[in-house]
């Protein structure tokens, strides 16, 4: 058999320059997509010790219901995503999105700024839903953007380093929580997230121009990009193409566990915060202080461990961490359920989540087909993920109902975590064997 021709010298220098131009372009993709995250998490970050401190006001008895009512209102959001998603440009989504939550921050800054605004339980309960809602609405239509643009060896060797722009900017948003706390009423913090969901629409703008260059000049998803952007669906869709995929049914169980265990660490943290701490201003500087560690260690992971972990050891390493850290945490808190302890258990959940299990969960979605990566993908990452809060949240509620201490509860979960990071493994086993038989097919 002979061999293939080489290439010529022409042929050659055709080949750097088209290899320098998609270098080029993915230097470029990888920097808005930084600063697009950046905005979206510093926004997220500054309302988050609201959120917490709401959830304080109305009580921990209550916090089942919130959860039930965030589940429902995401569920109710969801089929409007999916119109958008079949009518609207991949360019238009975002900003649509985007500009609807912008609008709302603003329609709450006017309400607590009222006579009855930080008092009413009511106001304090749809303020807790929605910024829920926007912290995971936001992030899961910037990673289906970036799914769908970056290959699965791309998203491998960068993920990391966009995740840690979303990271840098959850630091700056705490920072500035924790030093406007004394200085600046609630309902004035309200202004910032909508400033800045604008500003991250202006790098958004600049990632679709440069993936329009990016697309001339490589073939990132082996010729998918030839496809309209429209992408017909809807939430049964999403929920059709998730039943009939073994893998993705694993990635749901997989998030519905990351969900249970976060919620009971949730409860748990609300009740040593409430005997701990009195007044609302403490509260939210603890919360925004705990942020900043956690984002602070979040970022060095992401920066200079995440990529290394999943190029060296593959997905099924970094997925596998998160499991660990919680059995720790939670026996820990089990023995000693002080504040201090708490801090500490907080700061390494959180950071272990956004360090490795983020970055290596969105790798998870570079080897399904476009159409899941939009239709199934959003379905997940929003009815999937806030079912799994909801559903843990009444179970944890009807176990208290019995008479069962969230201390108690946390050393019966303990077997679970195993479970849990067998799952991860295998679950990172199959992403690498997905990836092999992508690769292989268009060669």
């Amino acid at each position: 058999m002979s061999s293939p021709p080489k290439p010529d010298g022409n042929q050659t220098l055709e080949i750097d320059q088209h290899r320098d131009r998609t270098s080029h372009q993915e230097r470029f993709a990888t920097l808005f997509a930084f600063f697009w995250f950046f905005c979206i998490l510093s926004s997220y970050s500054m309302v988050r010790p609201v959120r917490e401190t709401m959830g304080t006001i109305v009580g921990k008895d209550e916090l089942k219901w919130l959860f039930l009512a965030g589940f429902l209102a995401v569920c109710g959001l969801v089929p409007i995503y999916a119109f958008l998603v079949r009518y609207v440009s991949r360019t238009s989504i975002a900003r649509v999105v985007f500009h609807a939550f912008a609008c709302m921050s603003l329609l709450f800054c006017w309400i607590l700024r009222t006579d009855s605004g930080m008092e009413n339980l009511w106001i304090a309960r749809t303020l807790f839903v929605w910024i829920s809602v926007l912290g995971i609405f936001s992030t899961s239509i910037f990673w289906s953007v970036l799914a769908d643009l970056f290959s699965s060896q791309q998203a491998k060797r960068l993920f990391g380093r966009v995740a840690s722009g979303g990271t840098i900017g959850a630091i700056c948003g705490s920072l500035a929580t924790r030093g406007l706390a004394d200085h600046l009423a609630i309902p004035w913090l309200m202004v910032f997230p909508a400033v800045l969901l604008e500003i991250g629409l202006v790098f958004c703008r600049g990632l679709e121009f440069n993936a329009r260059a990016w697309n001339r000049v490589s073939v990132l998803d082996h010729g998918e990009m030839e496809e309209a952007e429209n992408h017909s669906g809807s939430l049964l869709s999403g929920v059709s193409h998730v039943w009939k995929s073994g893998y993705l049914l694993r990635v749901c169980a997989f998030l519905m566990l990351v969900q249970a265990f976060g919620t009971l660490l949730y409860v748990r943290q609300a009740e040593i915060v409430k005997e701990e701490i009195v007044t609302t201003e403490a509260k939210i500087k603890f919360f925004a202080n705990v942020d900043l560690w956690s984002q602070s260690l979040t970022l060095g992971l992401q920066f200079l461990v995440a990529g290394w972990l999943m190029r060296k050891f593959g997905v099924a390493l970094a997925l596998i961490l998160l499991p660990f850290i919680y059995f720790a945490s939670l026996y820990s808190l089990a023995i000693s359920p002080e504040l201090s302890v708490l801090a500490v258990v907080m700061v390494a959940t959180r950071s272990c989540a956004y360090g490795f299990t983020v970055p290596a969960r969105e790798v998870l979605f570079t080897v399904v087909s476009r159409e899941d990566k939009y239709k199934a993908k959003n379905f997940i990452d929003t009815v999937v993920v806030r079912g799994g809060d909801t559903l843990s949240m009444q179970l944890i509620g009807f176990m208290q109902g019995l008479g069962v201490p969230v201390s108690s509860l946390s050393i019966f979960a303990l077997p679970l975590a195993i479970y849990w990071a067998y799952l991860a493994w295998m679950l990172g086993k199959k992403q690498a064997d997905l990836q092999k038989s992508s690769v292989s097919a268009y060669r």
